[in-house]
């Protein structure tokens, strides 16, 4: 943009940065290390979530999960069951099932009809040929629904500004994501992430962002895969604080499935970790302390 204009992007964290006339090429150079993620407990970050995503013998549904949808034609995911040859998808609206199909793939899309009500909540289920639902994953709350005309309006409008700024392609896209996250656009956000995942030069601030998304939505299989990618590309530059908030995001991805041993032994790194540097935040290293004083007890 013109010289002097600033532009403002949020963090993961909800602090934010901004970008002048000199134009920042790093995600972390841009959120300032820890501002690119949460630690969870932390300025309203990641709380403990259900072990959801997490049983692998049931059909738990992918997508769409705990979200919203730009539109009423989408792909419908789900986990492939061992020995499962047939799949029944059934879209659920506030008066019962109004659209269902078989099918053997793990995937299948909605082709809009009927038309979906924007702001109402919609379910789907997945029922396998051996009598095991995504009903039996247990998890509530994961109900999606379309945005209204008025609101994709409104998000559209964000995005193209968002587009006109003078980040480098990548980083808007990151900054798209988040957008996408406060919408809670979930689908569209990973989406975005996914793709980012397939660039070359592999960044741990974008999987620490998807493991958030997973564990939003309750996938914390999915989770703990994104978090700890995001160790390996820190420890692989010697990254102390991005390893740091890696194996935090990880602990808490362990406490969702129940691991607590594995979780209290990736927070006792994370603190060595955090207690080598020079500069350490006292909130940082209480909340990492508590964490660990929790699951001792």
């Amino acid at each position: 943009e013109s010289q002097g204009h600033e532009n403002t992007i949020f963090c993961v964290s909800n602090r934010k940065f901004k970008s002048a006339t000199s134009t920042p090429t790093d995600i972390d150079a841009l959120c300032q290390g820890f501002g690119t993620q949460a630690i969870c407990g932390l300025e309203g970050g990641c709380s403990p979530s259900p072990r959801g995503g997490a049983n692998l013998l049931i059909p738990f549904l992918i997508t769409p999960r705990k979200t919203q949808l730009l539109s009423d034609e989408f792909i419908i995911k789900w986990n492939r069951v061992p020995d499962v040859s047939q799949y029944i998808v059934k879209l659920r609206g506030p008066d019962g099932v109004i659209w269902e199909d078989e099918v053997s793939d793990v995937q299948i899309v909605y082709p809009g009809t009927p038309p979906l009500i924007p702001n109402v909540k919609y379910s789907i289920v997945i029922e396998t040929d051996t009598g095991v639902s995504s009903v039996d994953e247990g998890i509530s709350g994961l109900a999606f629904s379309i945005l209204s005309a008025e609101d994709t309006e409104k998000i559209e409008a964000e995005k193209a500004e968002l587009i006109e700024t003078d980040l480098p392609d990548e980083l808007k896209e990151y900054a798209l994501a988040y957008l996408y996250n406060r919408h809670q656009l979930m689908v569209e956000g990973i989406s975005i992430l996914e793709n980012l995942k397939q660039r070359e030069n592999q960044n741990a601030s974008v999987y620490r962002l998807l493991g958030d998304f997973y564990r939003k939505i309750h996938l914390n299989l999915h989770a703990v895969d994104a978090y700890t990618k995001a160790v390996e590309i820190a420890e692989l530059e010697v990254n102390i604080e991005d390893q740091v908030m890696a194996k935090v995001a990880l602990a808490d991805a362990y406490i969702s499935l129940g691991n607590s041993a594995q979780a209290l032994t990736t927070l006792i790194e994370a603190k060595g970790l955090y207690n080598a540097l020079a500069q350490r935040e006292a909130e940082i290293v209480e909340e990492i302390n508590r964490k660990i004083s929790d699951l001792q007890e």
